[in-house]
């Protein structure tokens, strides 16, 4: 489960299952964070692959691009 129910924002929760398959060409669900840097220094000794690098998207922060373990495309945004 990730985010708060009836607050600010999506809530909702990531989970498995037999009829779907992981994927890179669909919807890209973004996580905030503090600081993208710190998420990125993890995600290729865990077995992923950094597929766009911290980029700065200017009054809006930082953006940044992976696929996961499993094959899911995922990005993350900070402000830092």
């Amino acid at each position: 489960m990730f985010g708060a129910p009836g607050q600010v924002g999506s809530s909702g929760c990531l989970m498995w299952s037999e009829e779907t398959k992981p994927g890179t060409e669909g919807t890209t669900v973004y996580f905030s964070c503090e600081d993208i840097s710190n998420e990125l220094n993890r995600i290729e000794t865990t077995g992923g692959q950094i597929i766009i690098p911290k980029t700065d998207i200017g009054d809006f922060g930082f953006f940044a691009q992976f696929i996961d373990k499993e094959g899911n495309r995922v990005g993350l945004h900070s402000n830092q």
